[in-house]
Order: C-alpha cells, then sequence, then structure tokens
C-alpha cells in the first residue's frame, strides 16, 4: 500500500525502522518509492538499546529539515497500540505536531503476532484516516507527557477504528463485545 500514500509531487518523508535484519525489506521498499529510512527503535519497558537515541536525533534532523516524519507508536513486544514515549518526546523537542493516522483494509491477512501484524490483499477496498494535529508543549513536564501519549493513543485508535469502519472490515485487534 505504500505507493497509495506516497504524494504524486515530491514530499521529503522519512520513516522510522528498526535496525533488525528483517527490516532491510521495508527499507529497500521505502527507497524504491523514494522514501527515507530513520533506524532504529525505543527500548519500551525491557530496556534494551534497540538504536532508539540514535532514531530520535535522526527523526529530530528530518523534521529540522522540513520532512514529514512516520512511526509506529507503540513497539514489540507490545502491547499492541499502546503508544510509547518515543511519540511523545519527538514532538515535544521537534515542536512539529503529531497527527494520528490509519490505514485499513477490508481484506488481509493477519499475523499471530503481537500486533496482528496485516498484510492487504490486492482488490481490498482501502480507508486512511487523519486524526486532529496534538501538539506537546516544549515546556511539557513528566504529567503532560503521559497526557499527551495518552491523548495519541486514543487518536491513533479512533483512527484505526474509524477506518475499519469506512471499509466494511474488522480490525484483527478488535475486542470481541465490540
Amino acid at each position: 500500500m505504500v505507493p497509495m500514500i506516497k504524494p504524486e509531487k515530491h514530499a521529503d518523508i522519512a520513516i522510522m525502522v528498526s535496525r533488525h535484519a528483517d527490516a532491510e525489506v521495508l527499507v529497500n521498499t521505502l527507497q524504491r518509492f523514494g522514501m527515507r529510512s530513520v533506524r532504529g527503535a525505543g527500548a519500551g519497558y525491557r530496556r534494551k538499546d534497540r538504536g532508539g537515541t540514535a532514531a530520535l536525533r535522526g527523526a529530530l534532523r528530518a523534521l529540522k529539515c522540513g520532512a514529514t516524519f512516520a512511526m509506529t507508536a507503540d513497539a514489540p513486544p507490545g502491547p499492541a497500540r499502546r503508544a510509547g514515549e518515543g511519540i511523545v518526546i519527538i514532538g515535544k523537542i521537534s515542536g512539529r505536531p503529531i497527527v494520528p493516522c490509519a490505514i485499513a483494509t477490508n481484506r488481509y491477512v493477519a499475523f499471530n503476532s503481537w500486533s496482528a501484524f496485516t498484510v492487504n490483499l490486492p482488490f481490498s477496498k482501502m480507508a486512511v484516516v487523519v486524526g486532529d494535529p496534538i501538539l506537546v508543549p516544549h515546556e511539557a513536564g513528566p504529567s503532560e507527557l503521559e497526557a499527551a501519549r495518552l491523548t495519541v493513543e486514543r487518536g491513533l485508535n479512533e483512527v484505526t477504528k474509524r477506518a475499519y469502519a469506512l471499509v466494511g472490515g474488522k480490525d484483527p485487534l478488535a475486542n470481541p463485545k465490540d
């Protein structure tokens, strides 16, 4: 679905991609479509060095140069759709808004993974939903950062729910009671 989200006119787009060897396929795909990658990921609760500091610096450099920067807000091993601290830290330091967005299709294969990673199938109906921008104040302290993190999390859940509703698809992570 990458070609569907890339603007037709030139745009500087940088996307955070893990340093894991499996991610090379994604890096090569992004390059093919004229996008660049910033390698690394946050440590999450595991506190394992996954290149988060380098990724933060790369994200801030890209944003300073005027790029649109994209990343997933959650990280393995989960829980899925729980926004981490990194996204709000980037928003705080850069002064740039965080814009929740989701892409959903009505036909996909979902993997049995922490995130229920999906591969969208050809000839699917697709929806792209963009939420309201979220600004994190530069002077935000720990409680304000947590409030911003929760706002990002809610925004992502809202746009995801809306995207699946628009295509008539079932969210692979939806609560069966929903």
